[in-house]
């Protein structure tokens, strides 16, 4: 009848309180009625409880009667008390006297529906429930989980709390990791580039881990360097433990003696900034591009409003090519969930879109080499000469 008392000290305190409410109920008495069986009847969710007295006479109710303070108080400190560790209290309870006045009998349901009269708990006394009385997940009901309607248990509260600081330490040593690379290849600018308004909260692409900021990197060799952060923040959510997989960035003499506030005024950071959105608005692009037969690591017909005339297309609009590695910048950073890897990008000219155009990844690849084989502060300069010819 007492699940949950352990102890010979907790059995006796469980009679004594069981004893206040018999006294209670035998001192309620009807005396009017004929009766034969007086119960009272104890329900409690969270911070809902209801308590009724009902006076029986051949298994029929009869009667109610109005109960005392030290009763209901009985009935609570019942509850906190036959509590057990991870299995929770009961939810209701019957405590029943005869007329005979020979003792009493109760019992208590620690895991049915209790019969509840209107008004019935709400989703938040649920939930109220378990952070009173936690239970272990197998000791929550299925009926009990459809009555939280989506309102996490304690324990589920709990399991996001620490994958949430999991994630925030992982995402703390990515971020780590990538500036001890830019540290190895020049020095951090300690601000970094953001939009005052996210663009992914306004139907613009939205990056892996929500955060789209740019940092700025000086004195690598003769050039200075803009780069994307955050396109590997992991996205667990979404299944992206290393959230793109990649940084890109751009490495131009136009960047050296910039502050960040002075970037949006250069084609150079906008090329690069254009980038790092299509890269985030096509999902998966590095992992596919880097497959064979992927078609060679190019951005086709970016919109760019400040190119130089002679780089555009005939479109108007330019290409890009990513993977050309500047010598100070490692092709791959080591981080918790995986290596990231940096990504150079240069602008292209419009013959060596043709040449990739004709010939297809080898050639891209070749442009890439070429590409590589010059000075770093040659790259996405508007005096550049194409690679190829014709």
């Amino acid at each position: 009848m007492t699940q949950g008392t352990t102890s010979k000290d907790t059995f006796e305190s469980t009679r004594e309180l069981e004893r206040t409410i018999a006294e209670g109920l035998w001192t309620a008495r009807p005396r009017e009625l004929t009766w034969d069986k007086f119960t009272v009847d104890y329900m409690e969710t969270g911070s809902m409880s209801r308590f009724v007295a009902l006076v029986y006479q051949d298994r029929q109710i009869v009667g109610r009667q109005s109960i005392s303070h030290d009763m209901f108080w009985a009935a609570k400190r019942l509850r906190q008390g036959m509590y057990s560790e991870g299995k929770g209290t009961w939810l209701s309870m019957t405590l029943t006297i005869t007329s005979a006045g020979s003792g009493w009998e109760a019992s208590y349901n620690y895991n049915q529906k209790p019969a509840w009269e209107s008004p019935e708990p709400a989703e938040a006394d649920y939930s109220d429930e378990l952070t009173y009385f936690p239970r272990n997940e197998d000791h929550v009901p299925g009926w009990f989980r459809e009555e939280l309607k989506g309102v996490k248990t304690p324990s589920q509260k709990q399991q996001d709390i620490q994958q949430e600081q999991s994630h925030n330490r992982i995402l703390e040593q990515t971020a780590q990791a990538l500036d001890a690379a830019w540290s190895m290849a020049g020095t951090v600018n300690p601000l970094l580039y953001t939009n005052v308004i996210n663009l992914g909260f306004h139907g613009g692409p939205q990056w892996p881990g929500v955060r789209q900021a740019f940092q700025k990197i000086d004195n690598v060799g003769a050039v200075s360097i803009v780069a994307s952060d955050g396109l590997s923040d992991p996205c667990l959510e979404q299944g992206y433990p290393l959230g793109e997989g990649l940084e890109v960035y751009l490495a131009s003499t136009a960047l050296v003696g910039k502050g960040i506030h002075e970037l949006d005024r250069l084609w150079q950071f906008e090329l690069l900034y254009l980038a790092a959105q299509v890269v985030a608005h096509r999902p998966g692009l590095y992992r596919t591009l880097k497959r064979p037969g992927g078609g060679g690591l190019t951005l086709q017909n970016v919109k760019h409003t400040r190119a130089p005339r002679r780089w555009r297309n005939a479109a108007g609009l330019v290409d890009l090519i990513l993977g050309v590695k500047h010598p100070h910048v490692p092709r791959m950073v080591g981080t918790p969930n995986g290596d990231v890897a940096l990504v150079g990008i240069v602008l292209l000219h419009p013959k060596e879109s043709a040449y990739i155009e004709r010939g297809g990844p080898d050639a891209c690849s070749v442009i890439a080499q070429r590409l590589e084989a010059l000075r770093p502060e040659e790259l996405n300069s508007p005096r550049r000469k194409p690679v190829v010819s014709g």
